[in-house]
């Protein structure tokens, strides 16, 4: 498998902290092509302990940025998500655009957050 693949934020989180979930991830994770969003590395960068094992982390990983074009996606699904009475955090807007923008799958543990927003795949796990 050659698939591109983006992690939300709460994957990354149980991925630095061990979490027996974290398991299943690195099974995906070994078979596809990694990367996290700019706003994942913004939200790891919060933590106020362990800074350099978030560093670290996001050193070695692949980022998608934000450019002019995933801004256009972000704001169309926001238009679409409010034309439904959908309110979702603009941070995990952002997070699927970036991942629609460039043909990833998101891994997300939060399903619920990402189900409503047209043109997004989500990874299945088995």
């Amino acid at each position: 498998m050659d698939e591109k693949i983006c992690l939300d934020t709460d994957v990354c989180i149980d991925i630095l902290k061990g979490n027996e979930r974290a398991k299943k991830i690195f099974e995906v994770a070994s078979e596809n092509k990694v990367h996290i969003s700019v706003i994942t590395v913004f939200e790891l960068l919060l933590r106020k302990t362990n800074i350099e094992i978030v560093e670290r982390f996001i050193n070695s990983i692949n980022k998608l940025p934000i450019d002019d074009d995933v801004a256009r996606t972000a704001s169309k699904l926001q238009k679409d998500l409010l034309d439904k009475n959908i309110k979702i955090d603009i941070r995990d807007l952002f997070i699927a655009a970036c991942a629609i923008n460039n043909d990833c799958e998101l891994v997300t543990f939060n399903k619920k957050d990402f189900l409503n927003i047209g043109g997004l795949d989500l990874y299945e796990f088995q």
